[in-house]
């Protein structure tokens, strides 16, 4: 009787301690990239391609519960980051929702909110963070980028700023082509140590690009129209070492409306 009166008490005893020592969960934490909220628009319009161009690494319609060493959320679970290592190898978002016109009377628009990294490697002088490409289809295209927007170290006596790499005729009383080709540099600027305001624009032949909502770039691209493009969104390397890109936000938009940012009122670290 003395034993199964003990046993009565005790039971209940360690259910309370148990309970007491295991927190409430009121919500999961955000574990992968599509699991917030203010990503899943460019996730669903979306494949990654990492560290080559191909086989995706996750394939459109496949982001929910996907993460990777090229693709996860920070350590924070705030931030989108792309990272990879070695030349020429990438980790990029590649838009699939329809390549589009530079001509297109729809605006297409990446607007990112993002914090370039300064390679640890020396050697990694430059690489991609935001760019158009075109789509190379049989014998049609040129499968090259009209834009590049790049961090890059020491490049005409400047380091460390951000530049804008546009495809151009070298001749323009000639059709664009392979044979015909041609890079405008522009500097943006000196690399913002934090996070930054970024975007691309192609609206009727128009190319835009804004920095910290400032005006960088704009200009007549009507000599790229008829080509078929898309956007990519990461880090593609054009030299050894390890790149990463941090985004708050990142979105495709086919309009000149901004949303209101889901982001907004986070508090972002220096």
């Amino acid at each position: 009787m003395r034993y199964s009166s003990l046993r009565q008490m005790y039971l209940p005893l360690t259910a309370v301690l148990i309970l007491l020592a295991v927190p409430p969960v009121f919500g999961a934490e955000p574990e992968v990239p599509y699991d917030l909220e203010q990503f899943r628009s460019v996730l669903d319009d979306s494949k990654l391609q990492a560290p080559t161009s191909s086989p995706a690494k996750i394939n459109h319609g496949e982001f929910a519960g996907a993460s990777n060493e090229y693709f996860y959320l920070d350590d924070t679970g705030r931030y989108l980051t792309f990272t990879v290592t070695g030349d020429s190898k990438r980790s990029e978002l590649r838009q699939m929702s329809g390549d589009w016109d530079t001509a297109t009377a729809t605006p297409r628009r990446v607007v990112a909110r993002v914090k370039v990294h300064v390679p640890e490697y020396p050697g990694l002088n430059q690489f991609t963070f935001l760019q158009i490409h075109d789509k190379k289809n049989g014998d049609q295209g040129l499968n090259k980028p009209l834009i590049r927007l790049t961090r890059r170290g020491e490049y005409r006596n400047t380091n460390d700023h951000l530049w804008a790499h546009i495809r151009t005729p070298a001749d323009f009383d000639q059709p664009i082509s392979l044979e015909n080709l041609a890079t405008l540099n522009i500097d943006l600027g000196p690399r913002p140590e934090g996070f930054f305001d970024a975007e691309i624009s192609v609206h009727e032949s128009r190319m835009v690009v804004k920095i910290e909502g400032e005006i960088k770039v704009d200009m007549d691209v009507s000599y790229w129209d008829g080509l078929p493009n898309y956007y990519k969104a990461g880090v593609y390397n054009q030299d050894p070492g390890t790149s990463k890109v941090e985004f708050a936000s990142l979105q495709f938009l086919n309009t000149f409306d901004n949303p209101e940012s889901e982001v907004a009122e986070i508090e972002e670290p220096e």
